[in-house]
């Protein structure tokens, strides 16, 4: 009796995966079984969009064991430079038991791989999370106040380890391109006989955050679970005024230093006095502001400066860094100027 076939996607092997040379290849098997006559047509789509016959190898129908059924299966070729693509692959199949062609479509990476994409917006806590089976990973990005003040920072990933995951190691990309192994460590914390904790992280220096479009962390237990950051979107570089006020009482003179119309929330202000940079007690920084619908955040920061010193000609400077430059804007104000002035910007990248 005629027998319609079932199909199921096999996915490269890790090896093949994690491989780093651009003239790797690997293979998306299409297996198809339980299927009677053996007479059978596979096709490979990819996008929607037909896969030359070359790119794939079909093998021939076989009899399934003690059965009278047949199986066969088709494995398509996909060289490395396409791995990261997030393309959608398909299989089809023509059969004497089937009015339309039957398929079965999947991700090399993403779904298959039980991905999670963290899209902007943006906004604390910076904390983010999938959960893949059993199994939950974390990720943990770097405050930009500490990328431009440090100018390198750490992404962490976490995931709760039992004794039937030991082993299990996390590997990052940027961009698709695995990270540099000195830039990777990954630590275990016993919590109890059975559970641990595992980190792994990623240090990153700002050119290569403001730069790498995608972070991505991935752990190797059971299947592939990655949790992947997509640092990319809308960027606004921020409009930063400086204006002064003076209190009622006359005691004090308010610096405002506003910046504006900036996303995303990636933003880092200081203020200096006599270019020496001031503490964060001596000034106050308003919460942030944005509309994501319009993609645009403000950001005000107040600072009191006593009258004597103002009158005597102390200069104040407002620094703002975003995300959209390594650049510094920079605004500087005093006394004898008479009316704020406007710096240039100044790159503050360590050679």
């Amino acid at each position: 009796a005629i027998q319609k076939p079932s199909l199921s996607l096999v996915l490269p092997p890790l090896s093949q995966l994690t491989q780093a040379t651009s003239q790797a290849v690997a293979w998306l098997a299409c297996v198809i079984n339980g299927f009677f006559p053996s007479e059978i047509l596979i096709k490979w789509k990819k996008n929607n969009r037909s896969i030359d016959a070359s790119e794939y190898i079909t093998g021939p129908s076989i009899l399934e064991t003690g059965k009278s059924t047949f199986s066969t299966q088709s494995v398509l070729k996909i060289p490395a430079s396409e791995w990261e693509n997030r393309a959608v692959y398909t299989c089809l199949v023509g059969h004497e038991s089937l009015t339309i062609m039957k398929n079965i479509s999947n991700y090399l990476y993403g779904k298959s791989w039980c991905c999670k994409i963290l899209d902007q917006p943006r906004m604390e806590p910076r904390f983010n999370s999938t959960q893949c089976k059993l199994l939950l990973i974390k990720m943990q990005l770097p405050s930009f106040e500490k990328l431009f003040t440090n100018r390198n920072a750490t992404l962490t990933c976490m995931m709760s380890l039992t004794n039937t995951s030991a082993n299990a190691t996390f590997s990052w990309t940027m961009d698709g391109k695995p990270a540099n192994n000195n830039s990777v460590t990954n630590e275990v914390f016993q919590e109890t006989n059975y559970t641990s904790l595992m980190y792994g992280r990623l240090q990153v220096n700002l050119s290569e955050w403001i730069n790498t479009t995608q972070f991505a962390c991935t752990h190797f237990v059971s299947q592939p679970c990655c949790l992947v950051f997509v640092n990319s979107g809308t960027m606004r570089p921020p409009k930063v005024d400086l204006q002064r006020q003076s209190s009622s009482e006359d005691f004090n003179i308010t610096l405002l230093c506003i910046a504006k119309d900036f996303y995303p929330d990636e933003i880092f202000l200081k203020w200096e006095e006599e270019n020496q940079e001031m503490s964060f007690k001596s000034y106050d920084t308003h919460g942030m502001k944005c509309d994501h619908e319009k993609q645009t955040c403000s950001l005000l920061s107040m600072l009191e400066v006593p009258t004597s010193k103002w009158m005597m000609g102390a200069s104040y400077r407002c620094l703002v860094a975003h995300v959209s430059s390594e650049n510094i804007i920079n605004r500087t104000t005093n006394f004898l100027t008479g009316k704020k002035k406007s710096m240039p910007q100044f790159n503050c990248q360590v050679p």
